[in-house]
């Protein structure tokens, strides 16, 4: 059953589309990733299904939801959409203690302070990161800077989780690591993940389906494995694994190669 929906998606940025006409259905507990090169349209999908970029026309809904609609004049701010967001950037602040970092987003909510303490504590211990919770971010290494922006996103009991290429300033093995646990933490809270990366082999390993993308364009949404095998075109073909291609003439229900 559909969770997430885009119904109509557009986004212009002046003459240039960014996204044109994106329908997808991600349901309750699906790993979603967004694929494509650099320029696809991905990052200002995830944009503005967190509510940081308004769309040109379309909609977007959670649930029974509306969150966005330039028709119906109806938007719902970021801090009412209740999504985490784990950033390229680790984006954590160096002023305040691994702890404070995680426990900030709740003091601006007004919970209480037995709450706070709990749900922080909580995200911690998940993302392995209790015995450092009085540390400095600074201390951290870019793995522990990165699951200190993961705690950070759990500790609000998200509905949906949004992470925009959060590994791809790890070394190889860090961003290996961190793809499990990752998966094994939405396996635990059993939130919603929409991710977007360039990476094949990180949406190959992490997700339950995947939107190739081009330019704006959808140009397959599917399991890992259907992508892999049966793409619906050429550019789906090139972009994912190693490709090659020969020229052919056709004659009648045959290919022959040229020369």
């Amino acid at each position: 059953m559909s969770y997430i929906r885009l119904v109509n998606v557009t986004k212009q940025f002046g003459d240039v589309t960014a996204v044109n006409n994106l329908n997808l259905e991600i349901g309750k507990g699906e790993c979603f990733s967004m694929l494509g090169p650099s320029g696809c349209g991905k990052t200002t999908t995830l944009r503005m299904v967190a509510g940081f970029e308004d769309l040109s026309d379309g909609e977007v809904w959670v649930g029974d939801r509306l969150l966005s609609s330039p028709k119906k004049h109806y938007y719902t701010p970021p801090e009412n959409r209740n999504f985490g967001m784990v950033f390229q950037a680790f984006a954590v602040w160096p002023h305040m203690s691994v702890y404070e970092n995680v426990a900030f987003p709740l003091r601006l909510r007004k919970l209480p302070k037995s709450e706070i303490d709990q749900r922080t504590r909580d995200a911690l211990i998940a993302t392995n990161l209790l015995k450092s919770a009085e540390d400095s971010p600074a201390n951290l290494s870019g793995g522990g800077k990165q699951r200190v922006a993961l705690a950070r996103a759990l500790a609000i009991n998200p509905d949906v989780m949004l992470l925009d290429e959060p590994l791809s300033s790890l070394d190889p093995h860090l961003r290996e690591e961190m793809r499990f646990e990752i998966k094994d933490l939405q396996r635990k809270y059993g939130f919603s993940i929409i991710y977007v990366t360039h990476d094949q082999s990180e949406a190959m390993a992490l997700s339950d389906r995947i939107l190739v993308m081009k330019l704006g364009v959808m140009q397959q949404i599917d399991t890992p494995l259907n992508v892999y095998n049966n793409p619906s075109n050429k550019f789906v073909f090139s972009f994912i694994g190693v490709s090659s291609f020969t020229d052919v003439t056709w004659q009648g229900n045959q290919a022959f190669i040229k020369g």
